[in-house]
């Protein structure tokens, strides 16, 4: 089976451009493929990790790779498949964005080559770009995008600012190709269309051919996850999600969407993937966590999130627990919850009150008013949401 065929088997190929001039150059190694990030925050997030995966695999196959920080389409904002303009971020945040992203990439890719399109971008002359790319876009092709038609269709305002966005995403594509030959750019399904303009700009400057590939969507439970958990973005930042919740999410997976994952993360046999859910579906979702925990986190951190597991929810001990500390005398559950990341709301706290998610020392708690008096607890209050998240309250 060829590289391109095994991605495909692997349900890591949405779509894909000149399938079988594709396959032959990535056969021969003849790719150089790009990945571009917007640093619209300090952290990438899981939603980041499939088109990572893909370059992880090109890199370790032997083609060149590109990971493209975009400092200066940061300062437009990527409208793909939104209904408003992003905030406009100062370059301070974005510098400070990029700092804080590099390090996530040098442990998830081997052999990366950084790129910033703030170098061409920044200095180019209007007038001269206009001449050479502007030309090169048909508004009427432009406007016809999903992104775009359905902005015009709501009447919801589009910029001029946002409208630019493709052109000088095609622009990037080009730039690396004169400099690199990059001749493959990957990402989210949301980027076919930006996509497609790249490979048909390079094509009218320079009459040479290139490919792009997207992603499928990560579902949840049979739904578009989006970049969510339940208890909000999962980061790769432990410092905005912690390595245990890290590892918690892939080890809580509905059932049906265990397969999905690890054919798509994992270079385990398809039919040792159905052997080990057939045989216990809970240990195939520890080996997902455990993998994708020591990519992210490296090993230590992922054997004492999956030893903090055991010691919670196999062996009963609270000891591994996190701590809320109460600061005041009486706080409110819903408080507490949202504090913890049970909800993402107060009202998001009711409804899981409501609903019987909620457990107080392993008792139901279904009052959504409910107070927590400091003076009531005598050593610590175990607080549950469902069965596989737990805190303990002093």
């Amino acid at each position: 089976m060829n590289l391109l065929a095994w991605l495909e088997s692997r349900d890591l190929i949405y779509q894909k451009t000149n399938e079988n001039e594709l396959s032959e150059k990535l056969e021969a190694k003849e790719i150089c493929s790009y990945l571009g990030v917007d640093l619209t925050a300090s952290s990438m997030h899981i939603g980041h990790l499939l088109p990572l995966r893909i370059m992880n695999i090109l890199s370790e196959h032997g083609c060149k790779c590109i990971f493209l920080f975009g400092r200066g389409t940061t300062m437009i904002g990527d409208p793909s498949m939104r209904t408003k303009e992003r905030p406009i971020l100062s370059e301070y945040e974005i510098q400070n964005n990029l700092n804080s992203i590099k390090p996530q990439v040098d442990k998830l890719i081997p052999n990366i080559i950084y790129e910033d399109n703030a170098t061409w971008l920044l200095g180019t002359n209007l007038i001269e770009f206009l001449r050479e790319a502007g030309s090169k876009f048909s508004v009427n092709q432009m406007i016809g995008l999903e992104t775009f038609k359905r902005r015009i269709d709501n009447n919801d305002t589009l910029s001029f600012l946002e409208f630019s966005y493709p052109i000088l995403q095609s622009y990037d594509f080009y730039q690396l190709n004169k400099k690199h030959g990059c001749n493959l750019q990957i990402g989210g399904s949301d980027q076919w269309g930006n996509i497609i303009n790249g490979v048909h700009f390079i094509k009218k400057m320079k009459s040479e051919e290139t490919y792009g590939i997207t992603l499928p969507l990560l579902l949840r439970g049979g739904k578009k996850m989006g970049k969510s958990s339940a208890g909000g973005v999962v980061w790769l930042d432990e410092n905005k999600t912690t390595v245990f919740d890290f590892w918690q999410f892939w080890r809580n997976l509905p059932d049906l969407d265990v397969k999905s994952y690890m054919l798509k993360f994992t270079n385990i046999d398809a039919i040792e993937i159905d052997n080990m859910i057939n045989g216990n579906i809970n240990e195939a979702k520890k080996t997902l966590a455990n993998h994708m925990t020591k990519w992210v986190h490296g090993e230590e951190k992922m054997k004492s999130a999956n030893a903090k597991s055991i010691s919670i929810f196999e062996n009963n001990e609270n000891s591994e627990l996190d701590e809320i500390v109460l600061s005041e005398e009486n706080v409110k559950l819903t408080k507490i919850l949202v504090s913890a990341g049970f909800a993402t709301s107060i009202s998001d706290a009711k409804r899981k009150i409501n609903s019987s998610s909620i457990a107080l020392n392993g008792q139901s708690c279904t009052d959504q008013e409910y107070i927590i008096y400091k003076r009531d607890i005598e050593t610590e209050l175990i607080i549950g949401y469902g069965k596989k998240k737990k805190i303990k309250v002093k």
